[in-house]
């Protein structure tokens, strides 16, 4: 059977609010056959803390970040550090798994020596950029002037 001409095509795009929608869309791997319980309610698997596929990225990372908690993506995840723009600003660019909505605290920190941090908003950081994939998540790009001190880190913090 295929689709008549009033048909239209529809795309979905998975952007969960928060984490329990994440949750449990994405661990859903019982079998009833064989006796295996739903991971979702397993919390060693889909807990906040575990890292069901053991790449150093705990589940939370996983949602933040639109990484998937079944394969070792966290070489790919997090963020990435962009050179200076012609205004002396450095950047940082990250992707965020979640949907605009969601109740997510997107921080980014600066730092001169590893040690102290503080917030970006403090340096001047601007979100620059945010671009929706077809996945529902985005990619966020945000800049900082680069400070007089000649070293500048930055990271991005997630958190609800």
């Amino acid at each position: 059977m295929g689709f008549g001409a009033a048909d239209r095509e529809v795309t979905a795009l998975f952007a969960p609010l928060d984490y329990e929608a994440w949750r449990y869309g994405v661990f859903q791997h019982g079998n009833a056959l064989l006796g295996q319980a739903n991971d979702y309610g397993m919390e060693t698997v889909s807990g906040v803390g575990a890292d069901p596929d053991g790449d150093g990225m705990p589940n939370f990372a996983e949602y933040a970040f639109g990484g998937d908690p079944y394969v070792m993506d966290a070489w790919k995840r997090g963020a990435e550090c962009l050179g200076l723009d012609g205004e002396g600003r450095v950047g940082v660019r990250w992707r965020s798994g979640v949907g605009e909505a969601a109740e997510m605290e997107w921080r980014v920190e600066v730092s001169e020596d590893l040690e102290r941090w503080r917030g970006a908003e403090e340096s001047g950081m601007e979100v620059t950029g945010r671009e929706v994939q077809a996945d529902g998540s985005a990619v966020v790009t945000a800049r900082v002037r680069f400070g007089a001190g000649g070293r500048m880190y930055l990271r991005v913090v997630a958190g609800q």
